[in-house]
Order: structure tokens, then sequence, then C-alpha cells
């Protein structure tokens, strides 16, 4: 048995974990999908920093060949939160 968190929003430029719980007999085999912007596809919890929205999704391996998968969806909020003010003044003042 694997389960993802729930769907995400996640602010342009972070990070998240992924971090999935598994039911499982060790060793375990870890494949996330898809590779771009995770820290590692192999491992049980990798970083993610996507630049858009992406679908992740997890399949585990038991050494008997039992496999479970989940996926979720990680949003990105483009609100940075930048604030450029519209008017100036040239002389300081």
């Amino acid at each position: 048995v694997v389960v993802l968190p729930a769907d995400t929003l996640l602010p342009l430029g972070e990070t998240l974990v992924l971090e999935a719980v598994v039911a499982g007999i060790p060793p375990l085999l870890y494949t996330w999908q898809p590779p771009n912007g995770l820290s590692c596809t192999d491992c049980a919890t990798p970083e993610a920093m996507p630049l858009a929205d992406t679908w992740y999704g997890i399949t585990v391996t038991d050494p008997s060949g039992c496999t479970g998968a989940d996926s979720m969806l990680v949003r990105i909020d483009p609100d940075c939160g930048v604030y450029v003010p519209n008017v100036f003044l040239p002389d300081d003042d």
C-alpha cells in the first residue's frame, strides 16, 4: 500500500519533500516519475522543485515483486509577492 499526500499548492521557487506512507516489507524499491524537478528518483523522500504544475507518481516494489502506486498534483502558485511601485520621484524627495 502506497499513499501520497493530497494535492498541494507550492509557491514558485520553493521546495517540497515528497513523502509517501508505505506499508510493505523492506527492502523496498522506489521509483518516482517524472524525474524533472526531483532530487532523486529512487529514494523514499525526494525533494521536488517544479517550475510548473506537475503530477508526481511513485511506484513501490517489495522483494516478492508486489507493487503499489499513487500520484499527486503539485500546483505552482505564480504569485511571488514582489511589489513594484508605479510612481517614482526623480529628485529623491
